[in-house]
């Protein structure tokens, strides 16, 4: 049996989170790919790698929605800066050609337009992600 990555995509709002794009409810091509390299980086999921952190107590209610959806076959729920994410993902698929669109590169450039929210000020600390797996 697989293991699927789902996630959500949010921006700092005031003193909450936003939820703009989700794998359930938007975006998915790349999200289907079986990375299980990146996913033990993510939270340990099928290797060794950090503990998963939990749902944020401020996650947005795209989040709770999306993780309601799943009834609780979701796990290793966690979180990082979209910074983060990309970093650990850029490592794990060093050989990756990264001009092709079913990645997780290319969805989260779709999903955020990476190269203009780079030029928002202090922009690692407005926008996250949630991440939690199925089997």
């Amino acid at each position: 049996m697989g293991c699927d990555i789902h996630f959500v995509i949010e921006k700092k709002k005031g003193h909450g989170w936003f939820g703009l794009s989700g794998t359930d409810y938007g975006y998915r091509p790349g999200a289907k790919e079986r990375h299980y390299n990146f996913f033990s980086e993510l939270a340990g999921v099928r290797g060794e790698g950090p503990d998963a952190k939990g749902v944020p107590d401020d996650a947005s209610d795209l989040t709770l929605e999306c993780l309601n959806h799943w009834k609780g076959d979701a796990h290793s729920m966690t979180y990082y800066s979209v910074e983060h994410f990309v970093e650990v993902w850029l490592k794990c698929n060093k050989d990756l050609n990264m001009l092709v669109e079913d990645n997780m590169y290319a969805i989260l450039d779709k999903c955020l337009d990476l190269g203009q929210i780079a030029d928002e000020k202090n922009w690692q600390k407005h926008y996250r992600i949630v991440i939690w797996f199925d089997n």
